[in-house]
């Protein structure tokens, strides 16, 4: 399934952040959305998350139209936000079973989505104590957990050091079959070895590169 934006806008304040956007994102590919800080990129994912909900102009997925169908057009998607918010009095297992409860997914499943993220070790660690990296780790797996077909992900490499990287790699290679994965990234290597496709934003516009 294709993902269609068509006409969107979204004004923040007295700004209008993105004007008009239209673009189509296909299945099976990689793209990079880039731009400078306060382009727009990560009010796009956000839009395309369901996190806002006043914008105008029309996205849908497959058959899935964002504004009449948010729930299930969510649960087709997998959305790490730039802060990646954690609950951090939890420990790793039972945040990673929490989130998965939205989706209905087995703890069985959540235990091979920690092996899946290098994360079995500290599935009884509590989050606050663990590095950046792993912070990320855990935000990266909450984002997988319940399988998406849509991946929105906005910095997903902070905070990796090379080998958590070379991992990431290695799972965007393996996950990005018959999905569509759209991140951001500032870093220029990440944004060649990662993407087929790049976006750039710029004054509330869209190019493809």
């Amino acid at each position: 399934m294709n993902l269609e934006v068509e006409h969107l806008s979204k004004t923040l304040g007295k700004s209008k952040v993105l004007d008009k956007v239209s673009f189509t994102l296909k299945p099976g590919k990689v793209y990079a959305l880039l731009g400078s800080n306060g382009s727009g990129k990560s009010t796009l994912l956000k839009i395309l998350s369901g996190y806002y909900s006043h914008w105008t102009g029309t996205i849908s997925y497959g058959t899935l139209d964002l504004k009449t169908h948010t729930k299930p057009f969510q649960f087709k998607t997998g959305y790490l936000s730039e802060s990646n918010p954690l609950y951090n009095h939890m420990y790793v297992q039972e945040y990673l079973d929490f989130i998965g409860g939205f989706y209905h997914i087995k703890k069985s499943e959540t235990l091979k989505t920690l092996t899946q993220f290098g994360l079995e070790s500290y599935r009884y660690t509590k989050i606050q104590v663990l590095s950046k990296g792993y912070r990320q780790r855990v935000g990266l797996a909450a984002c997988f957990i319940h399988n998406p077909s849509l991946l929105l992900l906005d910095e997903p490499t902070n905070g990796l050091d090379i080998s958590q990287l070379k991992v990431f790699e290695k799972i965007i290679s393996d996950f990005k079959t018959d999905r569509i994965i759209l991140f951001t990234s500032h870093i220029s290597q990440e944004v060649e070895s990662l993407s087929e496709h790049q976006l750039v934003l710029n004054r509330g516009k869209i190019k493809f590169v």
